[in-house]
């Protein structure tokens, strides 16, 4: 049963009604609910629950309109779109004639992807009133396509990969079976044994020669001789018996200890340490940083596709944030003017990453932050790119690394 999640405005609520009805009549409302960003947190579910239904929700459908700009949690409204645009499961549904600015940063370039729900949509009057059908229907036929990927697809709730279908691995071979000490049980009896036959036979020579000594009255040294030899025998029948309980029993051969590098950063799994988040209009500067992040040992994942390429295709920028160990997030304006920066930021705090922020344009300050940015980097280190001296990056980057 698909879950849809659809996050809208009050002033809405009939455009919402329209979709809601035409859901159910495709055959995909048996699970619909719906968030109200033009409510406060006092009346309805905190923004980690939003959050966690966004998440768990098989597709996402963010109705933007006028009423949306301003809301008390348009930027919880915003979170949720571009978790689900993550996941490829998000769909725009875009009402009156909005210039892209109005559109939060973050979405603003997702409005002139196949995902936003037609331009009819926009032919709706501002101030409420119902939309075509046919625009209504096309939107519903977006959300089909979403929840169809997720099945037919194996796409797991809350992934951006799909899960490849794969034959049921061959059980391993048990590890061999121990040796049974009856071995050595049965070894350490035959050697005491042994080292008693030759203490007695040591013993009745003695006593031989002893008698015979006895009857002649003449000295022998037999006894010390036969002495000598008991002692021995004994010394040497202890000696297999101790080593007898020594044997090594046989057991799994444990996995060799791979034998690491000796280089100044370990190199994770995932192929890379730090993902870079700019804007290409930072390009120069930002290569001076990247620079010094390589030459401190680690390496580097940078986006290097066009923007274009970027809207259609998220999962691989998904991918290596989450495989990633540090998000250095290039600060100016024009990273904080552009929306592929504030969807990695978004992304990579869902993900728990930690930041290091370095500052490329002077005068810059936290004023000049935008807040849902300024909410994920707060308590992370800041550098400044004219004031960064050599090792400072790397002495930054090696704290989150090492942990």
């Amino acid at each position: 049963m698909a879950l849809i999640y659809i996050v809208h405005a009050g002033p809405d609520g009939a455009v919402v009604d329209q979709v809601w009805e035409e859901l159910r009549k495709a055959g995909l409302g048996q699970d619909i609910q719906h968030f109200d960003a033009s409510r406060d947190n006092a009346y309805q579910r905190s923004d980690e629950q939003v959050l966690a239904r966004a998440a768990a929700a098989d597709c996402v459908i963010l109705i933007w309109s006028p009423a949306m700009i301003g809301a008390p949690r348009s930027s919880c409204a915003t979170h949720a779109a571009i978790q689900a645009w993550s996941r490829d499961r998000f769909v725009l549904g875009y009402l009156g004639h909005l210039e892209d600015a109005q559109l939060p940063a973050g979405l603003r370039d997702l409005a002139a992807q196949p995902l936003k729900a037609g331009p009819a949509l926009e032919s709706l009057q501002i101030g409420g009133g119902r939309v075509r059908e046919e625009d209504i229907s096309f939107l519903v036929k977006l959300v089909e396509a979403r929840i169809s990927g997720s099945v037919n697809a194996g796409v797991l709730v809350g992934s951006s990969a799909p899960m490849a279908r794969s034959a049921p691995a061959p059980s391993a071979p048990p590890p061999p079976m121990a040796a049974p000490r009856r071995s050595s049980g049965r070894l350490a009896i035959v050697s005491a044994v042994s080292a008693l036959l030759l203490i007695g036979a040591a013993t009745a020579l003695l006593t031989v020669r002893y008698n015979i000594e006895q009857a002649s009255n003449s000295p022998s040294p037999a006894p010390w001789i036969v002495g000598g030899l008991a002692l021995a025998t004994l010394l040497a029948g202890g000696t297999v018996w101790l080593r007898s309980r020594r044997i090594p029993v046989r057991v799994a051969p444990a996995a060799p200890r791979a034998r690491s590098a000796p280089t100044p950063a370990p190199e994770p799994a995932s192929g890379h340490h730090v993902f870079v988040s700019y804007s290409r209009q930072d390009a120069a500067k930002v290569d001076a940083v990247v620079q010094q992040i390589k030459a401190a040992g680690y390496t580097v994942w940078l986006d290097t596709q066009s923007s274009e390429a970027a809207q259609r295709y998220a999962g691989q920028i998904v991918r290596a944030i989450r495989a990633s160990k540090v998000v250095a997030l290039m600060c100016s304006r024009n990273s904080f003017g552009s929306d592929h920066v504030v969807r990695e930021v978004y992304l990579a705090g869902d993900s728990k990453k930690p930041f290091v922020c370095v500052t490329l344009d002077e005068g810059l300050s936290d004023a000049d932050f935008p807040d849902e940015l300024l909410y994920f980097v707060t308590g992370f280190p800041r550098l400044k790119l004219a004031d960064l001296a050599p090792g400072r990056m790397r002495s930054e980057i090696a704290r989150f690394v090492a942990v």
